[in-house]
């Protein structure tokens, strides 16, 4: 390229004249001259696009090094992470978590009720080839529906209560670092079906199941029954009863955590020490499970249910649903009906419930 070429590329030449339609340039030494400080403001851009696009280079590299470290940064806090849960899993005690949460119950039936429902569990999950650290929602879905075809619609909602309550306020609460997910939460339960017709305990009821226990010979169970016909207690009270004054045959027990007290007739309390329910001289303390009476009292129910003389199968603790209901119905305001609710439970509504299961009365509001 020579001087005029390079110097119309920088731009230097100005039109001078036009000839025959075409432009003639003047030359260089007759042109006017950019300033002096236009080539070194030309240099400064070009250094400074130079020096941006090696900025851009090294900030490219410079993120690519970046990404690579927080790669590498992943991998290893995984690994870490990984390791910190085999530790927290290697603390987990189940047999220790399952007796935590079993205490938290204070009727010995209950607790072994929970620990059969439980450890059945266990067998299946053991059986099924996994462990706590692999249960899933899967399973426990396969798990509630084989307990519907083995129980009753009501053992299986119970069933499936009890592991619940064991995940949740058990595993999840000793070791919320390692199980942070309840399978069994939002569990759809079918509609309970009771196997036989439930209502109220008729007077007429109770006498025939009274005549029906003396022929099967279970006059010690019939003590225990008018007892609890008459009270509303639970059966349970019997556990831990001590009689606190042997000349008022007066008692005091706990039952499911509340304190109980009251008297017995001098007839009941006869009675019951005759066949070995109390013991008066061991301070009335009746340590000996009393599922007899639960046993004994069905059997009579279900012969008369299928003789058709009684309308439904009930169990000793219809005795104290129906006592309940028929304090309820004596009560003539609202005040009276809280009243009679604060004698047998401490939440109101777990006394609604039991009226409205057994009779067709509401509750007064």
């Amino acid at each position: 390229m020579n001087e005029l070429e390079q110097t119309k590329e920088l731009g230097f030449l100005v039109p001078a004249v036009k000839m025959n339609g075409g432009e003639v340039l003047m030359p260089l030494e007759t042109a006017s001259l950019p300033p002096a400080d236009a080539l070194t403001h030309r240099d400064q851009m070009v250094s400074d696009i130079i020096w941006a696009q090696n900025e851009l280079d090294e900030q490219t590299q410079t993120n690519a090094e970046l990404r690579q470290k927080l790669i590498e940064a992943t991998v290893v806090k995984r690994a870490v992470d990984e390791l910190d849960l085999d530790v927290e899993k290697s603390k987990v005690d189940v047999k220790a978590t399952l007796e935590s949460f079993i205490r938290m119950f204070v009727s010995e039936d209950t607790r072994t009720s929970y620990r059969l429902t439980i450890g059945r569990f266990f067998k299946h999950m053991q059986t099924s080839g996994i462990d706590v650290f692999q249960l899933d929602r899967g399973f426990v879905q396969n798990y509630k529906d084989s307990l519907y075809r083995k129980y009753s619609s009501a053992s299986a909602k119970q069933k499936l209560g009890c592991l619940q309550g064991w995940w949740r306020k058990g595993m999840m609460r000793d070791y919320p670092k390692v199980f942070t997910l309840n399978h069994f939460a939002d569990m759809r339960y079918e509609p309970v079906v009771p196997k036989h017709k439930k209502d109220a305990i008729t007077d007429t009821m109770f006498k025939r199941i009274c005549i029906q226990l003396v022929d099967d010979g279970r006059i010690d169970v019939l003590s225990v029954v008018k007892f609890l016909e008459r009270t509303g207690e639970r059966v349970g009270i019997f556990k831990n009863l001590v009689i606190t004054n042997k000349r008022t045959f007066a008692y005091s027990a706990t039952s499911k955590g509340s304190v109980r007290s009251g008297n017995f007739t001098k007839e009941e309390f006869r009675s019951l020490k005759q066949y070995g329910i109390i013991d008066p001289k061991n301070n009335g303390d009746q340590v000996e499970s009393l599922n007899f009476v639960q046993h004994a009292f069905k059997r009579a129910g279900k012969k008369l249910f299928d003789k058709n003389k009684i309308e439904c199968i009930p169990s000793v603790h219809d005795l104290r649903r129906r006592r309940i209901a028929l304090e309820y119905l004596a009560a003539k305001n609202q005040l009276e009906s809280v009243a009679v609710s604060r004698r047998f439970h401490k939440s109101v509504q777990t006394t609604v419930s039991y009226i409205e299961s057994v009779t067709d009365v509401k509750w007064r509001s």
